[in-house]
C-alpha cells in the first residue's frame, strides 16, 4: 500500500508549481515554495504529515513548533533534496522527468526531448527563457553515469542534464516563469509526476518510518531494509516479540542482508531497536517498480556543521559572499525560520527593509552558497 499522506503532500507541492501570478504566469519563487512546503509538512493535517510522512516520533522529535520544524527540515534536506544517481541499466530517474515537464512549460517552448546521446540533440540555441538554466544545473551537479550523456532539447537547442539530480533540485533549476496548466487533465497529469517523483526518492525513509526506526539513525540501503522487511514478516511482525524458534525459521529462510548470524543481528543496535518495542505501521510503502530506479548504495554523509561554517567562511574570506549574507547564513543555522529572523532581528530589517526584499535576496544567496559550497565540497564550479 502505498503512503496516501506522501501523496497529499506531493499534490500540494505540484499545485504551488501551478498558482497563476498577476501576469497570468506562475512565478517560481524556490524559497518560498521550499519555505512553504516546509510549514506545511511541519504543521498541515493535524500533525498526520509530521508522522506519517517525517516519523518525527521515531526521531525522538515532538509535535512542538521547534520539534516539528527541525524534524521537516531533516526530511526535506535527506528527501526532497538527495541527489540519486540514474541506476545502471535506466535512462532517466523521476527526478528528470519532472524537470523536463518544467522545462516544457517554459513561456516560450514549444516541445522538449529528455534522452541520451553521445552527441546534443539538437545544435540550435534553446529558447531565451533558457538562457541560464545550464548555470543553475551546474550548481546540482555531481557525478556523471558511465553511459552517454543526458540531454534535455528545447525546441532547437539541448543542453546537458547531471545524472545525479534530486526533486528539489529539479524544482529549484526549473525556468522563473511558466504556463499554467489549465485543463484538469494537464493538472492531474503533472501531480502525478510529482507524486511519483516523491514516492521513488522516499523509499528509503518511508520503509525505516514503516517499521519503526528511526530514518534519522537508520539511513540503510534499500536491499537491506527489503531483506529486513522480510525477515520480520516471517517470524511473525513486531506486535509481540517473536520466540527464539520463530527468529531462526525466519532466519533461515530470509536473513537480512549484511549480517553474518541471527545472534550477530540481534546483538546490533539494529536487530535491539526493531523488537524493543511493539510496533503496528499505519502503513507499508514498498513498490518494486520504484525501488528499481532507486541505486542500493547509500549517499556520502553530509558535511559536518563545523565543516559548514567553515566553508561559509572561506567564501567571505574569498568575497563569494558579503559579510552582511555570512551573518545571515549563521543566524539561518541556529533559526531556519526567515520570518522569525525577520521579526527578531532589528539589523535583518535594517538590512533589508522588506520581508519581500529579505525572501529575494535569501533565494539569489541559495543558488550563490550551491555553487559556491559545491566548489569547496569536491562539485562542479560555475565554470563547469
Amino acid at each position: 500500500m502505498k503512503n496516501p499522506y506522501l501523496a497529499k503532500f506531493a499534490a500540494h507541492l505540484a499545485k504551488s508549481l501551478n498558482a497563476s501570478g498577476a501576469d497570468g504566469f506562475v512565478r517560481v519563487k524556490p524559497f518560498e515554495i521550499w519555505s512553504k512546503a516546509h510549514l506545511r509538512l511541519a504543521h498541515g493535517r493535524d500533525g498526520e504529515y509530521l508522522t506519517q510522512i517525517v516519523g518525527a516520533h521515531l526521531m525522538g522529535l515532538g509535535k512542538g513548533r521547534d520539534d516539528a520544524e527541525e524534524a521537516a527540515m531533516r526530511w526535506m534536506n535527506a528527501v526532497l533534496d538527495r541527489p540519486l544517481r540514474v541506476k545502471a541499466g535506466f535512462e532517466r530517474q523521476q527526478a528528470h522527468v519532472l524537470f523536463a515537464a518544467l522545462v516544457g512549460r517554459a513561456t516560450d517552448v514549444r516541445e522538449v526531448e529528455l534522452r541520451r546521446s553521445t552527441a546534443p540533440l539538437a545544435e540550435g540555441r534553446p529558447p531565451a527563457s533558457l538562457r541560464f538554466l545550464a548555470d543553475r544545473l551546474a550548481a546540482r551537479t555531481g557525478e556523471e553515469g558511465k553511459g552517454p550523456p543526458l540531454w534535455l532539447r528545447a525546441d532547437d537547442g539541448a543542453f546537458r542534464v547531471p545524472d545525479r539530480l534530486s526533486v528539489w533540485g529539479a524544482i529549484a533549476a526549473a525556468p522563473d516563469r511558466l504556463r499554467v496548466l489549465t485543463s484538469s487533465q494537464d493538472q492531474e497529469a503533472f501531480i502525478f509526476l510529482m507524486i511519483r517523483a516523491l514516492e521513488t526518492v522516499n523509499v528509503g525513509w518511508g520503509r525505516a518510518v514503516s517499521l519503526g526506526l528511526s530514518p534519522w539513525d537508520y539511513d540503510l540501503p534499500v536491499n537491506q531494509i527489503k531483506s529486513l522487511d522480510a525477515f520480520i514478516r516471517r517470524a511473525g511482525g513486531r506486535s509481540h516479540r517473536p520466540s527464539r524458534p520463530a527468529l531462526e525459521a525466519a532466519w533461515s529462510r530470509s536473513p537480512v542482508t549484511n549480517f553474518a548470524t541471527l545472534d550477530e543481528f540481534l546483538n546490533n543496535p539494529l536487530g535491539r531497536d526493531i523488537f524493543a518495542a511493539p510496533s503496528s505501521p499505519v502503513f507499508v510503502p514498498f513498490d518494486e517498480e520504484r525501488d528499481a530506479e532507486i541505486p542500493i548504495d547509500t549517499e556520502p554523509e553530509p558535511p559536518h556543521e563545523d565543516q559548514v561554517r567553515a566553508n561559509l567562511g572561506q567564501l567571505a574570506d574569498e568575497e563569494a559572499i558579503e559579510a552582511l549574507e555570512l551573518r545571515l547564513c549563521l543566524r539561518l543555522m541556529e533559526t531556519p525560520d526567515l520570518k522569525r529572523i525577520w521579526t527578531t532581528e532589528a539589523w535583518v530589517r535594517q538590512a533589508f527593509g522588506s520581508f519581500e526584499s529579505l525572501l529575494e535576496h535569501t533565494d539569489m544567496l541559495i543558488k550563490k552558497l550551491d555553487r559556491g559550497l559545491g566548489r569547496l565540497n569536491g562539485g562542479d564550479s560555475e565554470d563547469s
